[in-house]
């Protein structure tokens, strides 16, 4: 093994599959970064493939390596996905949206990185939970993202409970997201269990020129149409105090 040690660069991707926003981070110094790596780290197939194709690379992106690291990927392949850097090569690591290490599995490859002592590097990019919170008008001081809430109806509900009752007792931002397929379904339960003074907001398609970001009272959000939401990528965000 060469004393060398290899570098692990974390890029940020487009928020869509449209790729609407990537004139927005396509910096001098990411370009350059991308054109180092000798291989990536992709969530999926599909995603290092989409994000090496917006770049010029050392080999055509599908001459380059991809290795998948997802929540999949058990612990113990971690040192596997790490193998080449330990022998001097330079790779990067992509989410299939937005930034790698924030709401992904991504920490665990960090973390085993750094304690090998190998060089990481993050480069800035869209992420939706910022851009929501930016857009929605809520408590940008004190916030939380939760992740997905769960998928039994009952079950969620209770969720939403408690993230309004942290957002009222502590006076925080709560933020979510849930399958495209399934956001009727939230906005739905949200209506029926929040308190109707409590503000939501659903920011969608963020960074395409679809972009829709509502912040209303829960009793505001009773008068509309929640099917044109179908399908399409959002976050959501209640805030107990922000309208009162």
């Amino acid at each position: 093994m060469t004393d060398k040690k290899g570098k692990l660069f974390l890029f940020p991707h487009t928020l869509t599959k449209k790729g609407a926003d990537k004139d927005a981070f396509l910096t001098p110094a990411l370009i350059e970064a991308v054109g180092e790596i000798d291989g990536i780290i992709a969530e999926s197939m599909t995603g290092g493939l989409s994000f090496m194709k917006m770049f010029q690379t050392k080999k055509a992106p599908h001459n380059m390596p991809i290795c998948l690291f997802n929540k999949k990927t058990p612990d113990e392949d971690i040192n596997f996905v790490l193998e080449p850097l330990l022998k001097g090569e330079t790779w990067g690591f992509v989410a299939d949206a937005g930034l790698p290490c924030v709401a992904d599995p991504g920490a665990k490859l960090v973390r085993k990185a750094s304690l090998k002592k190998l060089e990481v590097k993050a480069f800035y990019g869209p992420s939706s939970i910022f851009l929501s919170l930016m857009l929605s008008g809520f408590n940008g001081q004190n916030f939380a993202f939760n992740g997905y809430l769960a998928s039994n109806k009952e079950n969620m509900e209770k969720e939403l409970r408690v993230l309004e009752n942290r957002s009222k007792n502590f006076k925080s931002t709560q933020i979510f997201i849930e399958a495209p397929y399934r956001n009727t379904a939230l906005l739905e339960s949200c209506i029926k269990v929040l308190d109707k003074k409590t503000a939501l907001c659903m920011a969608c398609d963020l960074t395409t020129p679809e972009e829709v970001v509502i912040s209303k009272k829960v009793c505001e959000w009773e008068g509309i149409d929640l099917s044109e939401f179908h399908k399409r990528p959002a976050i959501f965000l209640i805030d107990y105090h922000s309208f009162r």
